[in-house]
């Protein structure tokens, strides 16, 4: 993720590998002495990773809150209140 304001550059790289930070560390300070060069200010540059670990994912999570609405209902009058 990118984020720019007034040519002051804050960046987030989100990955979930346990070495992701320290084979990228070399190609972000390369990349940030490019971005000087064309004037930009990199204030920040964060490493995080992709999916937090909360159990069970915001899908799954969602979908046990509220019943899904999606699939066929089926009834002894032969609605069928998909849309």
């Amino acid at each position: 993720m990118l984020t720019a304001v007034s040519r002051n550059l804050s960046i987030s790289i989100r990955n979930d590998r346990p070495d992701f930070k320290a084979k990228m560390q070399p190609m972000v300070e390369r990349c940030k002495e490019h971005l000087r060069e064309i004037g930009y200010n990199i204030s920040s540059v964060q490493f995080e990773k992709l999916h937090r670990d909360s159990g069970s994912s915001p899908v799954e999570q969602k979908e046990k809150a509220e019943p899904s609405l999606n699939r066929m209902v089926t009834g002894t009058k032969g609605y069928d209140f998909k849309i």
